[in-house]
């Protein structure tokens, strides 16, 4: 697992790596809890950053749209219709796409479906 942090100021961003090397080590750091799980919760927080974690300085080159905030960007997809958000269409032969659309998704056999209290109307207070 890995997070990205960046200093939007400074420009300055790093990559923290999880180690796969730190859940082999849990014995040598909780050798007294003989249980899995709880030896893990002790034996990471005994555990000095640089046996938990790989660093790196990364450059990272964001957009405006990659931001956090309200949308900035919308453009229908020409072929399903769906709204698009923040410059993440996809143009193939001057048309707007979903990349679901434009790539092909990672789900198959897509079906609307409905369920008994779908319209059900929130009571008011």
């Amino acid at each position: 697992m890995a997070a990205r942090f960046l200093n939007l100021e400074s420009n300055t961003a790093f990559r923290v790596i999880s180690t796969e090397e730190a859940r082999d080590l849990t014995l040598v750091y909780a050798p007294e809890i003989p249980e899995k799980y709880p030896q893990q919760l002790e034996a990471y927080k005994r555990m000095p950053d640089s046996v938990l974690f790989r660093v790196q300085k990364v450059r990272v080159d964001m957009s405006e749209y990659d931001l956090p905030g309200p949308t900035r960007k919308k453009v229908p997809c020409s072929r399903c219709g769906q709204v698009v958000r923040d410059n993440r269409e996809v143009v193939q032969n001057g048309h707007n796409l979903c990349k679901p659309c434009a790539q092909g998704s990672y789900f198959s056999e897509s079906e609307e479906i409905t369920w008994p209290d779908m319209n059900r109307t929130p009571a008011q207070k």
